[in-house]
């Protein structure tokens, strides 16, 4: 549903989840069972792209949509983009793991940010990546990253990371009766 900033004026569109608005407000893309839809905001009759994934977010100039591909059974975890139509799918980079706000576009619509774990970037052309060594000011290492988001003007970015607290049901030392 969409609704005006002061809370009033719902307006119920359609069924699904994660939803990303074009730059310009005249496109959606969203999840449904994890199938990715489009749906333009004059029409509001939602398209099914064929694909499914996870985090679908439109680029800054409404071209391509990015997201996450889980391809089965081998069960590997892919950022892909693909044109807002639904033509020319290409998976872009093999990545561990995916929580938070996992990627995010450059305002340039040309390469994405992404975390896993550390932060990466694509260029969605060349394929060319690249890790950025995030460190605090005591020169400390940033690990464990799950948020990303870039900067309006593209010179800087805004991070989310996550502790590693150890689970002590997984990590349980071994039994004395079982050596």
């Amino acid at each position: 549903c969409i609704i005006d900033e002061d809370g009033k004026n719902l307006q119920e569109l359609t069924e699904g989840t994660c939803p990303s608005w074009s730059a310009d407000g005249s496109i959606l893309v969203f999840l449904r069972a994890q199938d990715i839809y489009v749906m333009t905001m004059n029409n509001k009759s939602p398209k099914r792209l064929g694909y499914s994934g996870y985090y679908p977010l439109i680029s800054p100039d409404g071209t391509k949509i990015a997201y996450y591909e889980v391809r089965v059974p081998q069960i590997e975890l892919w950022l892909c983009i693909v044109d807002i139509d639904g033509q020319n799918q290409r998976r872009l980079k093999k990545v561990n793991s995916i929580h938070g706000k996992p990627h995010s576009w450059a305002p340039d619509s040309k390469h994405i940010a992404f975390c896993d774990s550390k932060l990466n970037i694509i260029d969605i052309d060349t394929l060319e990546y690249k890790e950025v060594i995030c460190t605090k000011p005591n020169g400390q290492k940033v690990e464990r990253l799950v948020h990303v988001d870039w900067s309006p003007r593209g010179d800087k970015f805004v991070l989310a990371s996550e502790k590693f607290i150890p689970n002590p049901l997984v990590n349980l030392p071994p039994s004395k009766d079982h050596g």
